[in-house]
């Protein structure tokens, strides 16, 4: 039982976490790098500048967590709920968020480049200004969604529904957005140079002022 434990700056390296209680607890810089936090309860918890790099977090539940400025490279978070966690700064390259729930969750400048996003929910969520170079959000639910000045340089968006998505100065050179839902999205402003449209409903779609020349 590690609820509302005090384990600021702990050496916690490839600790086995699975299903473990630490709801409140206080993570602050903690090294958790290759542990396995599997189905864990850190609702509440604060994980700010600790680092999870490769660790485990599948299916965990991190609502309301604060992962300010942490490192979550190449972590397992398939299935993990963050709702309306803090990961604002932190970075998430190359972690795989299939499945994950993201809404209202607060990515402001994170790091996702090159991350697993396949079916993950955001609907909420805040993207200002994150990057997100390479990511592959593939069947992710996007409708309604602001990804102004997004960094989205080669992801692959494919078959994504952004439906009425603000994406206003967007970087999307390169990206894939074959058989994407892009009605009434506003890509105003965005850089569109070299993406890929095959198939793509841009019915009603704000294109006023973006830099594109339009792959099929």
């Amino acid at each position: 039982m590690l609820a509302q434990a005090e384990l600021v700056g702990a050496d916690l390296r490839e600790a086995l976490l699975d299903s473990a209680d630490l709801r409140s607890a206080r993570l602050d810089s903690v090294d958790l790098r290759g542990a396995s936090l599997r189905g864990a309860y850190l609702h509440s918890s604060t994980l700010q500048h600790a680092e999870l790099d490769k660790a485990s977090l599948q299916g965990a539940e991190l609502v309301g967590a604060d992962l300010f400025d942490a490192s979550l490279q190449g972590a397992n978070m398939r299935g993990a709920n963050l709702d309306r966690a803090v990961l604002r700064l932190a970075d998430l390259s190359h972690a795989n968020l299939r499945g994950a729930q993201l809404p209202t969750a607060d990515l402001r400048k994170a790091r996702l480049d090159s991350a697993g996003l396949r079916e993950a929910q955001f609907k909420g969520a805040n993207y200002w200004r994150a990057c997100m170079g390479g990511a592959l959000l593939v069947d992710a639910g996007l409708s309604d969604f602001r990804l102004e000045r997004v960094d989205l340089l080669r992801a692959d968006l494919r078959r994504t529904d952004l439906r009425m998505v603000n994406m206003r100065d967007a970087l999307l050179r390169h990206a894939r957005l074959d058989i994407a839902d892009l009605r009434e999205v506003v890509l105003q402003g965005a850089d569109l140079n070299g993406a890929f449209f095959k198939g793509a409903d841009l019915r009603d779609a704000n294109i006023a002022e973006a830099d594109w020349q339009m792959r099929c």
